[in-house]
């Protein structure tokens, strides 16, 4: 398998090429610092990872060369800005479906209608004779509780064949997904006491999220006073003073 990474930081292009060759050692590996670089080698990936911030050529534009190429490349970009989302569907989609001589092509806003909205044309544009995607949604809870539940994507919610809902953790859980999150940032010896794992279970009453923010503020805390480990006083002062409104 031939892949490719796109990124102009070098650290960032170093630590995916890393990630993927764990994964896949296998494979054949190239990195480019644009998307211009990877245009002109004119090579054919299987892969390609592309940052889509970047000098000169972004990823987005990139994306549209190899499209227009019409190479069956499969893209993952990759960024830390939620706008840019849409902007890489713009990409994708317009590749996956061809209905004879037309593309549909979806967007945030097209005619007045939401992305969902096009979304149900999209899967029922060939009557379920032929599956034209495989498609993730991902989301908070209100995507599938309030959003989905209405009679106007009753097409969508109807062809969801799999739908997972990740629940509150339990007491040993968050423990295990602190200890994992802390061993994965390559936290050699443990940090946050037990009295502390109870104290950010309480605070975050075991949603993920929560989890993520107590810990994240508890660990520039303990930074910053110099402390080596983070004991439950800690994590209440910042649950108290340093996250917006406090948490009860």
């Amino acid at each position: 398998m031939d892949i490719a990474v796109v990124d102009d930081e070098k650290a960032i292009r170093e630590h995916i090429c890393g990630l993927v060759e764990e994964q896949q050692p296998e494979s054949r590996i190239e990195a480019y610092a644009t998307g211009g670089e990877l245009l002109a080698s004119g090579k054919r990936f299987d892969i390609v990872f592309l940052d889509i911030q970047m000098e000169g050529m972004n990823g987005i534009e990139a994306a549209r060369g190899l499209r227009e190429r019409r190479e069956d490349t499969v893209l993952v970009f990759v960024t830390g800005i939620k706008d840019y989302v849409f902007d890489a569907f713009d990409c994708l989609i317009p590749h996956l479906i061809d209905t004879g001589n037309k593309w549909y092509h979806l967007s945030r806003k097209s005619g007045g209608k939401d992305m969902l909205e096009e979304l149900r044309f999209l899967l029922i544009c060939r009557f379920d004779s032929t599956s034209p995607m495989s498609l993730v949604l991902v989301g908070q809870t209100e995507l599938w509780e309030q959003k989905l539940k209405l009679q106007a994507y009753e097409a969508i919610r109807q062809r969801i064949d799999m739908n997972i809902v990740l629940g509150r953790l339990d007491r040993a859980e968050t423990g295990k997904y602190v200890a994992t999150h802390m061993a994965y940032a390559g936290a050699g010896k443990e940090i946050f006491t037990s009295g502390a794992e109870d104290e950010v279970y309480k605070i975050s009453a075991g949603i993920p999220r929560m989890i993520n923010r107590v810990c994240e503020k508890a660990l520039m805390y303990a930074c910053q006073q110099q402390k080596r480990l983070v004991d439950e006083h800690m994590v209440r002062f910042v649950a108290d003073y340093e996250m917006l409104g406090g948490v009860g």
